[in-house]
């Protein structure tokens, strides 16, 4: 019966026109999983919810969810001791980032007078972990990569990396301008080849 009703009420096209309105991927995921209730209280409290996403939205335009996306996938993983790539610890620390920041718009709002209980409700579950977030992004730069200061041992590391390349790269370059090396060198010059430097020699 549920089924052909939803059918007859075109549903799913409701469905596709509400998720081009998502915001983010947990949102989208929620919207292909939604489900008509029978529940009396539970659609009294869907239509509340509403009705306070409709006032924010009339009185703001919008709701700050930048930043936010799925990383249960993450944190599992993370759980059990799994190592995670800088992209992923980054896509934490900004959903850390989003999620504080969606609390603190709902609470200015209240403050301001804005009668939103059930929304108030909601971001009240929402923990800051600041200091967690900015562990993160104090060691990955926004293209993913781990920055230099992000440990003493691998500035040191890298540092010693660079002064090696360096030398080697001195030593290339001295070689090029000696007379004898110019005889079987097709040009003067030292490039990078498959991460390693190489110099241009001539076929016999």
């Amino acid at each position: 019966m549920l089924e052909r009703t939803l059918r007859v009420l075109e549903y799913n096209k409701v469905k596709e026109q509400l998720l081009e309105h998502t915001a983010s991927s947990l949102g989208r995921d929620k919207v292909k999983h939604l489900v008509p209730s029978t529940d009396f209280e539970e659609i009294v409290e869907m239509q509340d919810t509403t009705d306070e996403a409709a006032k924010v939205i009339r009185l703001k335009g919008s709701a700050p969810l930048g930043g936010i996306t799925d990383i249960r996938s993450n944190v599992k993983r993370a759980k059990i001791g799994s190592m995670l790539s800088p992209n992923e610890l980054l896509d934490i620390a900004n959903t850390m980032y989003g999620s504080r920041n969606m609390k603190r718009f709902i609470e200015d709002m209240a403050d301001n007078g804005v009668e939103l209980p059930i929304l108030e409700t909601h971001v009240a579950q929402i923990v800051s972990l600041y200091d967690l977030e900015k562990k993160i992004t104090n060691c990955i730069g926004d293209g993913g990569e781990v920055v230099d200061s992000a440990s003493d041992k691998l500035r040191g590391i890298r540092t010693q990396i660079r002064t090696a390349e360096s030398r080697i790269r001195e030593k290339l370059e001295n070689m090029t301008r000696s007379s004898n090396a110019q005889k079987m060198l097709s040009d003067s010059i030292v490039t990078i080849r498959n991460e390693r430097y190489v110099i241009p020699v001539k076929q016999e």
